[in-house]
């Protein structure tokens, strides 16, 4: 049942990688998991947790190997390549104004094809391999046997882990932002780069662990949880929010709709994330009161239990 979950997810990830949006990151999730999670489902959670610690360092070794080392280059180069070929095969000329570019749906199609090289090859040079499996261990080692209720219910460390995240980790995040707006240096796989390469790994996951404290702490204090409570539903079906969000930007922003990709600066944009992100909620209320799922985690759920799963919401158990 694991593998047909898993499966599905990577079927769903493409068709949103190549129908919609080549920026697409749940096929990489379930690629990883395929093959690096699953067979550690049995290691220890304290040594999976330390794995999980080594893994979210290794982008150091890996930026360096690729400086120092050209056989390290090949695959980013390689896919980087073939991208830039196909788009030449394919007629995509990128000096033209992207609402040009983008005007029917089978631009958007070609677009995305070619773009999946240059999603992986900018995936690979990332080391988010090593990133995103790193959190999935730690994350994994948290749920076996339920130990994250241990945790969430511990307050002093609760307030240990938020203190680390805030008080050290968002100094050095301050510092990567510093470090980002040469991002030259990084691509060109230059010193600083390097140095850029060390302070995100110190400085990101940490953060991340003292947001999600934060949380957990807010959770337990009843305006904040009642506050937080209105975003469930968003959560439920959020592989269903993950690709509307992709197909009303498509719909807003390029040529097949009302190509205002050029018409917005960031404020506005900014605006219109958080206007956006404020339907998805009232839309994600809405839709369960009538429904048990998502339309995406639904077909989702239905190919994992390979039989068609009740859909409709029983009135005595709406929300």
């Amino acid at each position: 049942m694991l593998f047909r979950r898993l499966w599905g997810m990577l079927l769903l990830g493409l068709m949103h990688l190549v129908l919609l949006w080549f920026g697409d990151i749940v096929a990489f999730y379930a690629l990883l998991a395929l093959l690096c999670l699953y067979p550690v489902r049995r290691v220890a959670p304290k040594k999976l947790a330390i794995i999980g610690g080594v893994f979210i360092l290794l982008p150091i070794a890996h930026y360096a190997a690729m400086k120092w080392i050209p056989a390290f280059r090949f695959p980013y180069e390689w896919l980087f390549k073939t991208g830039a070929g196909m788009d030449e095969k394919m007629g995509i000329d990128f000096s033209a104004p992207p609402v040009e570019q983008t005007q029917t749906w089978w631009q958007i199609w070609k677009i995305n094809v070619s773009g999946f090289f240059f999603r992986y090859g900018g995936l690979y040079f990332e080391s988010r391999f090593f990133k995103v499996l790193g959190m999935f261990y730690i994350g994994y080692a948290l749920g076996r046997n339920y130990y994250y209720r241990r945790v969430l219910n511990d307050k002093d460390l609760l307030k240990k882990i938020a203190g680390v995240g805030l008080l050290v980790a968002l100094p050095l995040n301050v510092l990567l932002a510093y470090l980002m707006k040469n991002n030259r240096a990084y691509e060109n796989l230059e010193t600083a780069g390097l140095y850029q390469t060390i302070v995100y790994a110190l400085a990101v996951a940490p953060l991340a662990l003292g947001y999600v404290a934060l949380l957990a702490l807010g959770w337990q204090q009843k305006l904040f949880h009642n506050t937080l409570r209105v975003l469930q539903p968003v959560g439920k079906m959020a592989f269903s929010n993950y690709m509307l969000q992709s197909l009303s930007c498509l719909l807003i922003f390029t040529g097949i709709g009302l190509g205002y990709a050029q018409q917005l600066g960031h404020f506005y944009q900014l605006i219109f994330g958080v206007l956006f992100f404020g339907l998805q909620v009232l839309f994600s209320h809405g839709w369960l009161y009538f429904f048990r799922f998502g339309p995406v985690e639904w077909v989702w759920r239905c190919m994992t239990y390979k039989r068609r799963v009740p859909m409709l919401r029983k009135k005595s158990t709406a929300p």
